[in-house]
C-alpha cells in the first residue's frame, strides 16, 4: 500500500512538472498572440537594439541569452519593484506587474514607436512605468520630462523629485546628479519653489553612497539656483547662504577650486564677505503657499499639531537633518516642520 502510494505521489509530481514547464515554455506564445492582436509591430533587428541601448543604456549584443532581465545594480534602498525582461529573439519587453494586457502593449509601444496613445494610456492607467524609465534608467524624450516635471509640481514635499534629478543613466551608469535633468527642470519652472537642501546635505554628509564628484555637483546645483534667481531679482540665494554656513569647509574647498569654474557661483560667494565671520548670524521664517504651516509633535505628517505658525514668523532650528526639521517657536514651543517650509533670511 505504502508503494502504491509513493508511486502515485511520484505520478502527480511529475505531472505537475510538465505542466509547469508546458506554462513556461508557451509564456512568450501568449505573449506574443496578445501583441499581435493590439497591431503590435513587432520592431526589425536594427530597430529594437536601437531603442533597448537608448532607453536603458545596454547593447543587448554583449549578451548572449535571448532572455534577460535589464536589473540595475542596487546602490540605494528605492530600486524598482520589479526588472523589465528582454526577449531578444521575439523583440519585445516583458514585465509581472503590468495592469492589464493593454498596459503590457502600451509599454512595447511607447518603448519601440513612442506611441503617442500608448503614451496617453500609459499614464491614465499604468503610469508607474512612465516613473520608471525616468527614475531608473534617466531616460526621457520631451513629452515624458514635461509630464515628470508636473507631476513632481504637485507634491514637492514627497522624494519623487529626488529620484527623478539622482540616479542612473543607463544601466551601468554611475549613480549621480542628472545634470541635463535638473538644469531642464530649473529652465522650464523659474518660480516653482522646491528646495534643495534635502538633496545636497546628504550628499555634503556623506550619507548616502554616491558615484559622482559631490562638490561639484552640489557646486552645480548652486550655480544654476543663483542664476535663476538674479533673473527674478530674488537675493538673497537661501541655499547657497545655509550650506556656506553648515559646511564652512565646504565653501574653503570652492574657493580652492575657484568654484569648479561657475561663474554665477564664484561671483555670489566672493561678494557675501561676512560668511568668513564667526559670529554670523542665520535667520529662520516660515513660508508656506497656504499661509500658515502645522508645528507636529513627530516627524509624520499624521502627527499632532501643535500650533499654527504663519508665514514670515522667525523660528529657531535646533535639527536640520532630514527632511522634517526640530524647531522652536518665538513662543518657546517644539515641534517638527518639513524643512521646505522653512525659508532663510
Amino acid at each position: 500500500m505504502r508503494q502504491i502510494l509513493i508511486f502515485l505521489l511520484t505520478i502527480i509530481f511529475f505531472n505537475s512538472c510538465i505542466k509547469h514547464n508546458y506554462k513556461e515554455q508557451n509564456m512568450p506564445d501568449n505573449k506574443i498572440t496578445i501583441l499581435k492582436n493590439n497591431n503590435f509591430k513587432f520592431p526589425e533587428n536594427t530597430l529594437f537594439k536601437e531603442r533597448i541601448k537608448l532607453v536603458f543604456g545596454l547593447d543587448i549584443d554583449s549578451i548572449s541569452s535571448n532572455e534577460f532581465y535589464l536589473e540595475i545594480k542596487s546602490i540605494i534602498p528605492d530600486v524598482p519593484d520589479f526588472y523589465p525582461t528582454v526577449y531578444k529573439k521575439e523583440k519585445y519587453l516583458d514585465a509581472d506587474n503590468f495592469a492589464n494586457d493593454l498596459s503590457f502593449v502600451s509599454f512595447n509601444k511607447y518603448i519601440f514607436y513612442e506611441d503617442k496613445s500608448a503614451f496617453n494610456y500609459l499614464k491614465t492607467k499604468d503610469n508607474y512605468y512612465l516613473y520608471m524609465l525616468v527614475q531608473d534608467y534617466g531616460y526621457y524624450n520631451d513629452e515624458l520630462l514635461k509630464y515628470i516635471f508636473e507631476e513632481i509640481n504637485k507634491d514637492l514635499e514627497t522624494p519623487f523629485a529626488y529620484a527623478v534629478f539622482f540616479g542612473r543613466t543607463g544601466i551601468h551608469g554611475n549613480w549621480k546628479l542628472r545634470k541635463k535633468i535638473f538644469q531642464k527642470y530649473i529652465n522650464q519652472y523659474p518660480d516653482v519653489n522646491i528646495s534643495v537642501i534635502s538633496f545636497i546635505a546628504p550628499i555634503l554628509d556623506e550619507k548616502n553612497p554616491y558615484e559622482g564628484n559631490r562638490e561639484y555637483d552640489v557646486a552645480f546645483i548652486l550655480d544654476l539656483l543663483i542664476e535663476r534667481n538674479q533673473k527674478s531679482n530674488v537675493y538673497p540665494v537661501g541655499e547657497a547662504d545655509y550650506l556656506f554656513i553648515k559646511y564652512p569647509n565646504f565653501l574653503k574647498n570652492l574657493k580652492s577650486n575657484n568654484y569648479y569654474s561657475f561663474s554665477q557661483l564664484k561671483s555670489y560667494s566672493e561678494n557675501k564677505t561676512d560668511l568668513d565671520n564667526d559670529d554670523i548670524s542665520t535667520d529662520y521664517y516660515i513660508e508656506d503657499p497656504d499661509g500658515f504651516t502645522n508645528l507636529r509633535e513627530q516627524k509624520d505628517v499624521n502627527s499632532k499639531i501643535l500650533q499654527t505658525i504663519k508665514n514670515g514668523e522667525k523660528v529657531e532650528v535646533l535639527n536640520s537633518e532630514g527632511n522634517w526639521w526640530l524647531i522652536k517657536t518665538q513662543g518657546g514651543k517644539e515641534g517638527y516642520v518639513y524643512y521646505n517650509r522653512i525659508k532663510i533670511k
